[in-house]
């Protein structure tokens, strides 16, 4: 409805149901995943916010195999935090929306901080 109206936001703030935060993302700068470029939400150099892009730092879990020894003994364990299939299950779409943050797309220009459960921000450089 808001791009039917033609809406144009300068900041949006994800904080969410994390599993579709990816999808959050791409619906905002018009991603469609046929690979049709639509409309996008954000305005040129709009900024995203997305919130707990580490989530407790269980993504780190996800690129294990690729970590100097010293960083797989600081892994946190999924359990410490609850359901550790649920906490896994979240950590991966964190990963995949990180991955696709970083890699996916040339108009995304993001940063993620380390601040407790991460927070990235994103400038949208689309027209």
């Amino acid at each position: 409805e808001l791009q039917e109206k033609g809406c144009k936001f300068e900041i949006v703030f994800i904080d969410a149901e994390k599993k579709k935060y990816l999808e959050y993302v791409k619906t905002i700068i018009g991603d469609n995943d046929g690979g049709v470029k639509g409309e996008s939400l954000l305005k040129p150099n709009g900024i995203i916010i997305v919130d707990n892009t580490l989530w407790k730092g269980l993504v780190l879990n996800e690129v294990v195999d690729h970590l100097p020894q010293d960083l797989k003994e600081s892994c946190p364990n999924p359990s410490d935090f609850g359901d550790a299939r649920r906490m896994t299950a979240i950590a991966q779409h964190m990963h995949r929306l990180n991955v696709y943050l970083s890699h996916s797309n040339a108009l995304l220009e993001p940063v993620l901080l380390p601040l407790r459960d991460g927070l990235t921000i994103v400038r949208y450089k689309g027209q």
